[in-house]
C-alpha cells in the first residue's frame, strides 16, 4: 500500500508538470484563447476543477493500469540476466536465489520511466515471471520471446 500511494503521488507530480509545460506552451505560442486569464484563474474555472479532478483520477489509476506480469516457459537464470544487460537493464539485487531485481542502467531511460524503472524477475521450476511497468515488460518480453 506505501508503495502504491508513492506511485500515485509520483504520477500526481509528473501529470501536473506536463499540465504546466502545456499551458505555458499554448501561452508562449499564442495559441491559448483566454488570454485575459492567469493561470490561477483557469484553475479556479469550472474547466480547471475539472482538469485537475481528471489528473487526480488519473494519477490514482495509472499505477494499476500501468503495471504488469509476463509469465515465460524457463529459461536459464544466466541467460535472462545476459539478456536483459543486452536491453539496458542491470541486477540491482537478488533475493534469495529465485528473485532477481533489475534496474535500467542509463540515467536517461530512469528519468523517461519516471524512475519506476524496477523489473521483478522470478525463477520457478517450470516458468520465468517478468513484474514491473507494462511498457518495460513488454520490451523485455518481446525481446527474451525472440531467443526462442
Amino acid at each position: 500500500m506505501k508503495k502504491y500511494l508513492f506511485r500515485v503521488m509520483k504520477y500526481l507530480i509528473y501529470f501536473i508538470i506536463l499540465f504546466i509545460v502545456v499551458y505555458t506552451l499554448l501561452v508562449l505560442t499564442g495559441t491559448n484563447n483566454t488570454e485575459n486569464l492567469s493561470f490561477m484563474n483557469v484553475l479556479s474555472s469550472t474547466n480547471g476543477r475539472i482538469m485537475l479532478a481528471i489528473l487526480l483520477i488519473m494519477s490514482f489509476l495509472y499505477p494499476i493500469i500501468g503495471s504488469t506480469h509476463k509469465v515465460i516457459t524457463y529459461m536459464d537464470k544466466d541467460i535472462v540476466i545476459e539478456q536483459m544487460n543486452i536491453i539496458g537493464y542491470r541486477v540491482d539485487k537478488e533475493i534469495e536465489n529465485n528473485i532477481v531485481i533489475f534496474r535500467a542502467k542509463r540515467l536517461i531511460d530512469r528519468l523517461f520511466m519516471k524512475f519506476d524503472d524496477h523489473i521483478r524477475v522470478e525463477f520457478s521450476n517450470e516458468n520465468v515471471t517478468f513484474y514491473g511497468t507494462r511498457k518495460a515488460i513488454t520490451r523485455v518480453a518481446r525481446h527474451i520471446n525472440s531467443l526462442r
